[in-house]
């Protein structure tokens, strides 16, 4: 019997003990690397399907079919994008709980002209909440003979 009750009180101090626990997750990270730092490029709200299924890099004005546009100052103007000086990367991702954070960077590697685009996906907690993103980043114009890998890692 006292093991018995033993086995339920570890038992639920454990389920207390998770569920009580604090989400700790980085700040929310626009990019590192070669990502452009005070460029937003903002997505729809609700991403279309035929955006979640590729990898996306915009190198010129002709391939911008989604018309992105790039603030420079938070949010309070949109300019359109300079195609002559920038490219733009993007990955859809997506998490759960309740805080989801995505942590961006993106890397060159000049000796075998390839970039590499990292979304690290911090989820947090156990709530329903959905979050999804277009992880779209401003970087400098990359060369038309590079390749670009994407990677999407969830913690």
């Amino acid at each position: 019997m006292k093991t018995k009750t033993f086995l339920i009180v570890l038992l639920l101090t454990g389920i207390f003990w998770n569920c009580g626990r604090q989400c700790i997750l980085p700040k929310e990270v626009i990019g590192t690397g070669e990502i452009v730092s005070n460029a937003l490029v903002p997505h729809p709200e609700k991403i279309p399907l035929n955006l979640q299924n590729g990898n996306f890099c915009i190198r010129e004005d002709s391939l911008n079919i989604y018309n992105l546009q790039v603030s420079f100052d938070g949010g309070n103007y949109y300019e359109a994008i300079d195609f002559s000086k920038y490219t733009v990367l993007g990955k859809y991702a997506n998490g759960g709980g309740c805080s989801v954070v995505y942590e961006r960077n993106v890397s060159k590697n000049i000796s075998n002209k390839k970039i590499l685009y990292n979304i690290t996906v911090h989820q947090c907690g156990y709530c329903d909440m959905y979050s999804e993103c277009m992880n779209w980043v401003l970087v400098p114009k990359i060369p038309e003979d590079y390749s670009i890998e994407y990677k999407v890692i969830k913690k």
